[in-house]
């Protein structure tokens, strides 16, 4: 689990790199045609276009956010705003590397979707 700025810095450059806005679009239709939707703590707009820049901001904004607003947002997951902070982080990361393989076409990755939207 990412809990500093470092580890993050050091888990976004093991991620996967960017792929080409075609791969972007086709990657997203697919997801969305699933309803996937990925389980953030707080709100994430555009996540399935998010390209890896896109992604690096969303971690700052999200690492200086209020405390306020994250008990507001989020106070039903913790009363911690670190934690809730760290959390949401960690989601970021975790979903972000899930559509980068998806984006590459890696069959495992395709078999997580497919579990978790196909086969109930």
């Amino acid at each position: 689990m990412v809990e500093s700025r470092e580890e993050m810095k050091h888990q976004l450059d093991t991620l996967s790199e960017d792929v080409g806005p075609e791969a972007i679009a086709v990657t997203r239709e697919h997801l969305e045609r699933r309803s996937f939707t990925p389980a953030f703590l707080l709100p994430v707009k555009g996540f399935l276009s998010m390209d890896r820049a896109k992604l690096e901001k969303e971690l700052d904004k999200t690492l200086n956010l209020d405390d306020a607003y994250l008990l507001e947002k989020a106070g039903g997951f913790s009363k911690d705003p670190q934690k809730i902070r760290n959390t949401q982080v960690n989601l970021l990361l975790y979903y972000y590397d899930l559509l980068a393989r998806l984006r590459l076409d890696s069959p495992e990755a395709w078999d997580e979707i497919h579990e978790l939207y196909e086969d109930d």
